[in-house]
């Protein structure tokens, strides 16, 4: 934990070239470690330089590293290749985050650190929330919702691909897991995107994230929280719930839908949380909730 912390800032600006020699083969522990400055342990980065070898191994040999990102980038794109990365870099993070949330984020491909993973587990037992929205949210964190793909694993002839997209009969039709169903879904992405365009009041053209839509929204780059990110997190989370409802009726999600439902959860919240009403006037969001 502390290396990982002390070293942050140069992680973040590694390279794929940084692993390299200028006749494009590996460096070797020695020479990285000299030129990095980084205090990595031998064995660990002998798991990085099998992986580069690998890499290198897939575009046919040695390559000129010109079309480069930096290594956090590589990460976070959740690409073939990049989970080794994640994990000799993390590992002492990710053995204080609890298992269940690193299923999560695997789940829904997002990089979550230990102060959200804190966030999140806790998120489920706000008192504001309805039952039915906290055991949702809990059941999501602990990976059980029961998803075709993962209730497939347990029942004879139970089809795994998704509720929706079987119901639009499509052919193409994916299995129906946690990134699929709440995101990557063309009929959850047709909702989801005009959703959080009036629900955020972004302009047109605004897509959201999986971390805005998966995690708890933060203040920037940092760990701090106000008024318009619990607002826009709880937001995020009776989306989710809508789209999760939806299914469980075998339902399409419509733009209309889910803009009455969460509406009428955003009032039932308030009506029981003055510190809800007062998050909600001073984020700006108020009037586009509590009208009426």
């Amino acid at each position: 934990m502390v290396f990982f912390e002390n070293n942050r800032y140069k992680l973040g600006n590694l390279k794929f070239s940084d692993f390299l020699y200028e006749n494009g083969t590996v460096k070797g522990w020695g020479d990285f470690s000299a030129d990095s400055g980084l205090g990595i342990a031998e064995e660990k980065y002998e798991i990085l330089r099998r992986c580069c070898s690998d890499k290198i191994n897939d575009l046919g040999g040695p390559t000129v590293p010109s079309d480069i990102v930096d290594l956090v980038t590589f990460c976070n794109r959740f690409k073939k290749g990049s989970k080794p990365f994640r994990r000799v870099l993390m590992d002492p993070l990710r053995d204080e985050i609890p298992r269940n949330i690193n299923t999560f984020a695997e789940n829904s491909q997002t990089i979550i650190n230990l102060d959200m993973s804190r966030r999140l587990n806790g998120l489920w037992g706000f008192n504001y929330f309805s039952n039915d929205l906290r055991t949702f949210l809990f059941k999501m964190h602990n990976n059980s919702l029961g998803l075709n793909s993962r209730v497939a694993h347990f029942i004879q002839d139970h089809s795994p691909i998704c509720t929706f997209c079987r119901i639009e009969r499509r052919g193409d039709a994916p299995n129906e897991d946690t990134l699929h169903l709440f995101y990557d879904c063309p009929n959850t992405e047709n909702v989801r995107d005009g959703f959080f365009i009036w629900a955020y009041r972004e302009e047109r053209g605004y897509v959201v994230s999986r971390k805005e839509l998966f995690l708890v929204h933060t203040v920037g780059n940092t760990n701090d929280v106000n008024s318009t990110t619990i607002i826009k997190t709880v937001l995020a989370k009776l989306f989710l719930k809508y789209i999760w409802d939806s299914r469980c009726r075998y339902s399409l999600p419509t733009l209309n839908g889910a803009m009455e439902n969460v509406t009428y959860e955003i009032k039932t919240i308030v009506e029981s949380s003055n510190e809800m009403r007062r998050h909600f006037n001073d984020s700006g969001l108020a009037n586009l909730f509590l009208q009426g």
